[in-house]
């Protein structure tokens, strides 16, 4: 796989790819961690708390899912009313999500949220004290073809 090998040239220390819409349950990475179930990383030797909540996941009542703030959250869907406004001007991020941001203390409590899946609403927001970053690459609507390039990011612990 091309996007397998790409992976590999990347020089960092992690590399967790969580599952989209359009992706399949299994896939032959190498180099990267493929998440499909709903994953708690301590990465950096506990440095970084990294939940993982991939596409499929969200029927899950995750209103008490964690119960300590992990530092970042990876979505593939946003919360609803989050970076989620599609071309035909509506919402269509995750209820779900937008309910366990409401209610999950450890959850609303996040410094930085990662999610995509509505690729025109990329872009980056500040909701109280996390950081939302849409980071969908994709042409609007129905992925055909990447528009944007990848967003990676490096962080240090405070």
């Amino acid at each position: 796989l091309a996007f397998d090998a790409w992976l590999g040239s990347q020089d960092f220390a992690c590399k967790l790819v969580c599952r989209g819409n359009h992706d399949p349950f299994r896939a032959n990475l190498r180099n990267a961690e493929y998440v499909t179930r709903i994953t708690l990383f301590d990465i950096n030797n506990s440095t970084f708390r990294v939940l993982v909540l991939p596409h499929g996941t969200y029927s899950t009542d995750l209103s008490t899912l964690v119960a300590s703030p992990p530092d970042i959250v990876i979505s593939h869907h946003p919360p609803r009313g989050i970076l989620d406004t599609t071309y035909q001007n509506k919402r269509a991020g995750s209820i779900p999500l937008r309910i366990a941001l409401e209610t999950n203390r450890a959850l609303n409590s996040s410094r930085l949220w990662l999610l995509g899946h509505i690729h025109e609403a990329a872009g980056a927001t500040f909701v109280e004290d996390t950081l939302f970053i849409n980071a969908a690459n994709a042409n609007p609507g129905r992925a055909t073809r990447i528009v944007r390039s990848h967003v990676s990011l490096v962080l240090t612990p405070q």
